[in-house]
């Protein structure tokens, strides 16, 4: 799952260059610097079906620090698949018609 996060002075959207941004989760995350924010990157792979917080912070000397939560919920897919299944009996030398 990607999350993108932006810190900025309350009332005006102005973005506040150079700020850390860091996030608590259960699995692997990656978080990657762009032009306006931030990119979060949060691994779901072998999360059971439930609830999740990730925790994130943004912070920067000078400025208040953010804490933001988000809840994630990863539910199952139903998913269907269609299989024709042909099976031939053949024995050696014999002839299939």
């Amino acid at each position: 799952i990607d999350v993108k996060v932006n810190y900025t002075i309350e009332g005006s959207n102005e973005l506040i260059s150079g700020a850390n941004c860091s996030v608590e989760w259960q699995g692997a995350s990656n978080i990657t610097s762009v032009a306006d924010g931030f990119i979060i990157s949060l691994d779901t792979n072998g999360l059971s079906f439930n609830y999740y917080t990730a925790l994130i912070t943004l912070e920067h000397v000078g400025y208040a620090t953010a804490f933001k939560s988000i809840t994630i919920i990863i539910n199952p897919i139903q998913t269907n698949a269609a299989a024709n299944i042909s099976i031939v009996n053949a024995h050696l030398n014999e002839h299939l018609q």
